[in-house]
């Protein structure tokens, strides 16, 4: 029993908080994880998820927070049960077996007799014949969208009872909570209706053969991963050297990891683990998590030192893969003892800026307000494909007559839904998309239109869509077997982004905001050491993304993310523009926080949960203001 104790302090103590002091609470938690056949670090790393999104910190400190885990986890277990029971929509069938009956050459061309689904009729259409660019959606020649197969229309039209638990639902339209960065003058509040914007950067431009997800050689990957540690390392030396934060005559290069010697050295690398093996995903070994004593650093060329970061008190979140600078001595050539760690990657990338379009370049003639809806996926409860939730939310955005609208997927999930599966089986689910979706979204468009609000949509895969390309850097949503899209002012509003993307907002210089569904704070929170006192943990996880400059910091990654290494540089920032925003969408509790320089990241959360109401984020900038982009930040039940 006690060396079970000790295992779980063990852990507890790996992820940087203080196991229980109580005796009678560790054998509650030993008592749920033997329940619920978990092993010591699966348990904490599932209490660490449960605290994060209840906004607890630390770990279990009575009886009570572990009853209320257990009966969480008890919860997670019943759903995963239901939703394993769920059996498919058509049963394959045994033609081995005697009860099968013998399938003459006329019931080949019958094949629902025996089961068979009919074939989505779309999967016969030429692809050259339905061919359709990505990118701006305005650019088809029909008067009109094809609007909805006579199987979308009855499956739309079946009631369920997850229809009337979302419709009877009472917090619709409420304010769950709102964050004020700076104070509004006096008087009533009116927007820009009319706003320019500028895609910054776009993570992949179209499909190319230069993705290598699957195919990428490990030379290739290792080069991969060192390239950006290549372009910090002198962008480093020169920066601590301008601010005087180096001491004279100090040694860098590959000689400050393998070099015995008494005099301080400056050593640049991405951090690593010892013994990285294996993965998160079950029946595979799973891997070491980071600690103090395991933490490594690797130089571009490949060599690798141990790092002693006992010294180290400066609130900093480390983690695989992030590229810092230390300092200190390497008295032994094989281990750093560290006295000043630099991860600030922010600022080596400033340059004098990239001269924006002619339209971005003229300043303000508005208010200077401009307000931006973001909603996170899915856009409908897994019960049912009607849409209702993505409905009360455009019917909001009526209300609030946004300039820029956001909204990231997944759109049509591949997660396991029967009503999603059950129109899966007739139709492809891009034509859902776009015969249900974007049908809505265009409608919503033109009447802020009819109101003077000529507003923009920029929608964000995921990898989660039906649809979409499973590789990261992620390609916008591929709609060339959807049919005509049409013409109309509105579709040539809606904008199909990269996952990652970089748009710019208003004019002059306008808000720069970076969009992705990746869910790197949780794969973040579950890898990382935050060495010193932070003021909370969220904080040091957007903090730490915001000083790597990168979307996802991270690797080796998450066994859920396919990283083409190829493209790593595609997740970073763009180097010729400081971002004020930051979207990072996780299933952790929504919240918007001011992090390093200023920049306000943002977590929407997602506008339903299963059947029930979720929330999204309207966010108020002030172009006029240089300090404080952001105004306020609303998280709003849908």
């Amino acid at each position: 029993m006690e060396e079970n104790f000790e295992e779980l302090r063990g852990e507890f103590r790996a992820l940087g908080d203080e196991p229980p002091k109580d005796v009678a609470v560790l054998e509650e938690c030993l008592s749920v994880a033997q329940m619920m056949r978990l092993s010591a670090e699966e348990f904490c790393n599932k209490w660490t998820s449960y605290a994060l999104e209840k906004k607890k910190s630390g770990a279990p400190e009575t009886s009570v927070d572990v009853s209320l885990f257990r009966q969480h986890l008890l919860s997670l277990s019943e759903r995963k049960q239901r939703e394993q029971q769920s059996t498919d929509l058509v049963q394959p069938m045994d033609f081995a077996s005697e009860d099968t009956p013998f399938m003459t050459t006329d019931d080949f061309f019958n094949l629902q007799n025996y089961g068979v689904p009919e074939i989505p009729i779309s999967m016969a259409k030429k692809k050259n014949e339905t061919e359709t660019s990505r990118g701006n959606l305005g650019g088809g020649t029909s008067a009109e969208i094809h609007r909805g197969s006579a199987v979308i229309h009855k499956l739309l039209g079946e009631r369920r009872e997850s229809d009337d638990t979302w419709v009877s639902r009472t917090d619709r339209g409420q304010v769950e909570v709102e964050h004020v960065f700076s104070d509004p003058p006096g008087g009533a509040e009116t927007y820009d209706s009319v706003v320019p914007t500028h895609i910054v950067k776009s993570s992949l431009e179209g499909r190319g053969d230069d993705q290598q997800y699957m195919f990428d050689e490990i030379p290739d990957m290792l080069e991969n991963t060192r390239e950006r540690v290549r372009r910090c390392e002198s962008a480093f030396y020169r920066h601590l050297k301008a601010k005087n934060l180096l001491i004279e005559d100090i040694r860098a290069g590959p000689e400050a990891f393998c070099q015995a010697s008494p005099d301080p050295v400056l050593a640049v690398g991405r951090i690593r683990i010892e013994l990285e093996r294996g993965s998160n995903t079950d029946g595979v070994q799973p891997r070491n998590r980071i600690n103090a004593k395991s933490t490594l650093l690797e130089s571009d060329e490949g060599n690798i030192v141990k790092l002693d970061l006992e010294q180290v008190s400066s609130g900093v979140a480390l983690a695989p893969g992030m590229v810092v600078a230390v300092e200190g001595v390497n008295a032994d050539g094989r281990k750093i003892s560290v006295s000043g760690l630099h991860d600030d990657t922010y600022q080596l990338g400033s340059g004098p800026g990239k001269e924006l379009p002619n339209d971005l370049m003229e300043t303000s003639e508005g208010s200077g307000l401009v307000k931006t809806v973001v909603a996170t996926g899915p856009f409908t409860t897994t019960e049912s494909v009607a849409f209702k939730p993505l409905d009360d939310l455009l019917a909001q955005v009526r209300i609030a007559k946004p300039a820029v609208v956001v909204l990231i997927g997944p759109f049509i999930p591949e997660a396991k839904s029967p009503a999603l599966d059950k129109v899966k089986a007739k139709i492809l689910p891009e034509e859902l998309f776009t015969e249900v979706f974007l049908p809505k979204v265009r409608e919503c468009l033109e009447s802020l239109a009819d109101d003077g609000v000529s507003a923009k949509c920029f929608l964000v895969p995921h990898l989660d869509d039906s649809f979409s390309d499973f590789v990261v850097p992620q390609p916008p949503l591929d709609l060339s077997n959807a049919g005509d899209l049409g013409y109309s002012t509105a579709m040539g509003n809606i904008e199909l982004l990269t996952n990652p993307s970089f748009i710019n907002v208003g004019a002059g210089r306008g808000v720069n905001i970076g969009l992705t569904s990746l869910s790197i704070l949780e794969d973040l929170s579950a890898e990382c050491m935050i060495l010193g006192p932070v003021e909370d943990r969220i904080s040091a996880l957007c903090t730490a993304l915001v000083k790597q400059r990168s979307f996802y910091p991270l690797y080796p990654p998450s066994a859920n993310v396919p990283i083409d290494t190829h493209g790593l540089q595609r997740l970073e920032f763009p180097a010729e523009q400081d971002l004020d925003i930051m979207i990072v969408p996780s299933r952790l509790k929504n919240f918007a926080k001011k992090v390093h320089r200023n920049v306000v990241c943002v977590n929407p959360g997602s506008i339903c949960k299963y059947d029930r109401s979720g929330t999204y984020a309207e966010i108020v900038v002030d172009l006029n203001n240089s300090t404080d982009r952001v105004r306020r930040v609303s998280v709003i039940h849908v």
